[in-house]
């Protein structure tokens, strides 16, 4: 809710929540140490149902293909290439339709049992959309 990620509403009639679960990693460092733990909610896009909750789907991938020729072209330009990571690009991306989530589990809202999380933009795993 911090990163208004989804607001919680009722349920529309006819509508299905996707479920969600809760995925976490510990992370090690180079000596073996124990890093930050990780933990992310992950939208379960599979229970979504084509044409209700979504139109299309696509993965955000490079060809191998595109590389090559990034790498050939920087080679004979005499450029410099610089790699980056962005690990939170689905939490700025937009839904086309409109997705309800059921509530995390250990985070329901009390009071509010009964409400399911319009998703705003893309928990960490994205729904097709």
């Amino acid at each position: 809710m911090e990163n208004n990620t989804w607001t919680l509403v009722p349920l529309l009639v006819g509508r299905k929540p996707v479920s969600c679960k809760w995925v976490f990693k510990i992370k090690q460092g180079v000596n073996g140490e124990v890093e930050p733990y990780k933990v992310r909610l992950m939208a379960r896009g599979f229970t979504q149902t084509y044409e209700v909750d979504y139109n299309k789907t696509f993965a955000l991938v490079t060809k191998l293909t595109s590389i090559c020729y990034i790498f050939a072209l920087a080679a004979l330009e005499d450029m410099e290439i610089h790699q980056m990571d962005v690990k939170t690009t689905f939490l700025n991306d937009e839904l086309e339709k409109e997705i309800y989530m059921q509530q995390p589990q250990r985070f329901v809202y009390q009071g509010g049992e009964h409400l399911v999380c319009k998703l705003l933009s893309c928990p960490y795993a994205r729904p097709h959309t």
